[in-house]
């Protein structure tokens, strides 16, 4: 029995409407919400099975009982007629794939494809059936394929388009090999889009790993020039999104502004997560028997990938060491955030740059980036201060003598500071230029 009376949530592109259900049609075909219908109403007629008034009765009553929309009663079936028009055409119109019913507007709307699910949030109610397919009211459960789509959430539609019963063993088992090979690479596309999406949300990259290949050896997957195809393009859309995952991790710290060294702390914790759970994936048998295949079959994409896959291992370890410097940055800079008065700023200072320096001398990365670094500790000196002014008391509550007092505090903390920075700095410079002569010294030596 293929009775699929699922609620599926998910966030579709453009690629479900076309790989799904439109397997026949040009995937340019692309059409504006007002000519949907009239683009997917048949011009050949010939496929019209023909029912007498109680069957049909009966089968419209079927479709709706299995429209499973949220508020959905009679009384929007009442005010719908053009509604029950397309539920009766496609009951007698062999030749029209897809029925999907959902609210636009307050109002029950229905139609012939999946191109509305990308102008609309919430659920819509969709019904398949077989290639040609006749209904009959006494069969008509078990011939026809329903659920409900959500687009606010994504985990499902991501089980239910890799489940046996769903939309995949309608294209592959009973359609073409045309069919077949174009519905599977947009598969892969789509579903690749699709995890991304739902993990990037929460900082996290997770590629889709397709359970084609499980039950397959190497040899076997090897002989298939269809699914070599379809790995060809998995494993392109694998090394597209790391890379952009990886230079995007990188802009963000950077591009922010007032960042300080416990968010500094918070993006590296968040990088190492992310790389971790990434090579973590790699190195997964799944992942390895689609690279082994590709491997046996000389894959042009391969070598790429091998290469970004041991950038991502350098990065998870250069993102493990900026974590143990960090640490002992961090303890300071909160004891930062814990004074009260700005005059107190003075006495802790100097063990931050203390700290500093220690890791401007030992650490590989931040030796080539201590102004970023000294950058965020100047964004937690300055936003102290700016925490220390209270402006409403100043011109709303007219307590300017209060406020003019703690400016002077605050512009005075910042210049004990500036002179502190100042020495820090000379000291470092000297530091620099002692190891340089004591290095040239070395070199002469050997």
């Amino acid at each position: 029995m293929q009775q699929e009376e699922d609620i599926l949530r998910d966030k579709s592109t453009d690629d479900l409407r076309r790989a799904y259900l439109d397997a026949e049609t040009s995937d340019e075909d692309q059409t504006p919400i007002k000519s949907d219908k009239e683009t997917e109403r048949p011009k050949e007629m010939s496929l019209r099975t023909t029912y007498d008034r109680e069957e049909l009765k009966k089968l419209i009553g079927f479709v709706k009982n299995m429209t499973a929309l949220s508020n959905l009663d009679e009384n929007y079936w009442n005010d719908s007629a053009s509604v029950i028009e397309d539920i009766e055409l496609f009951l007698t119109n062999t030749h029209l794939k897809v029925l999907t019913i959902f609210f636009n507007k307050n109002i029950l709307t229905s139609d012939f494809n999946f191109t509305n699910l990308n102008h609309h949030a919430g659920e819509l109610a969709y019904f398949i059936r077989k290639k040609d397919q006749a209904f009959h009211a006494d069969t008509f459960h078990e011939e026809i394929i329903f659920g409900t789509i959500d687009t606010r959430n994504i985990e499902a539609t991501i089980i239910a388009l890799t489940s046996k019963k769903k939309f995949c063993n309608l294209f592959l088992n009973g359609s073409t090999t045309c069919v077949k090979a174009n519905f599977g690479m947009s598969l892969y596309g789509f579903l690749s889009s699709l995890t991304e999406q739902r993990y990037k949300a929460g900082g996290l990259t997770v590629i889709y790993v397709p359970i084609e290949t499980n039950n397959l050896t190497v040899t076997e997957a090897c002989s298939n020039k269809e699914l070599m195809d379809r790995l060809e393009k998995l494993i392109f859309l694998w090394t597209k999104q790391i890379r952009l995952a990886l230079s995007e991790s990188e802009s963000q710290i950077i591009n922010a502004r007032f960042t300080c060294i416990i968010d500094e702390h918070k993006f590296w914790t968040t990088r190492w997560t992310n790389l971790r759970g990434l090579n973590h994936q790699i190195k997964s048998a799944q992942v390895q028997h689609i690279l082994n295949i590709l491997s046996q079959a000389n894959s042009g994409q391969l070598e790429q990938f091998v290469l970004l896959n041991n950038e991502i291992e350098l990065r998870t370890k250069e993102a493990e060491t900026n974590i143990e410097f960090l640490e002992l940055l961090k303890g300071p800079c909160e004891d930062l955030n814990e004074i009260t008065k700005p005059e107190d700023l003075l006495e802790l200072l100097p063990k931050v740059l203390h700290v500093f320096r220690y890791i401007w001398l030992n650490s590989t990365f931040y030796s080539e980036r201590a102004y970023h670094l000294m950058k965020m500790i100047n964004n937690q000196v300055i936003n102290l201060n700016r925490g220390f002014v209270n402006l409403d008391d100043i011109f709303e509550h007219k307590k300017t003598r209060e406020g003019i007092e703690i400016l002077e505090k605050c512009i005075g903390a910042c210049a004990n500071y500036k002179d502190l920075y100042w020495k820090a700095i000379l000291i470092i410079n000297l530091l620099a230029r002692s190891c340089a002569i004591r290095y040239k010294q070395s070199r002469s030596l050997k």
